[in-house]
């Protein structure tokens, strides 16, 4: 791993890269559905 990045870091990376493909591809589903929104209107969700 890169200087300052812990051996987890990469699990982590892989999965965002693997839930980036099913949003792009529109697979993914959020939790809660819909997901909520905070005060400033963003999104707020676990996608999977």
């Amino acid at each position: 791993p890169p200087k300052g990045a812990a051996s987890d870091d990469f699990l982590d990376a892989a999965a965002m890269m693997l839930i980036a493909g099913r949003i792009a591809s529109g697979e993914a589903r959020p939790s809660p559905d819909p997901p909520l929104t905070d005060r400033f209107g963003i999104q707020v969700a676990i996608w999977a």
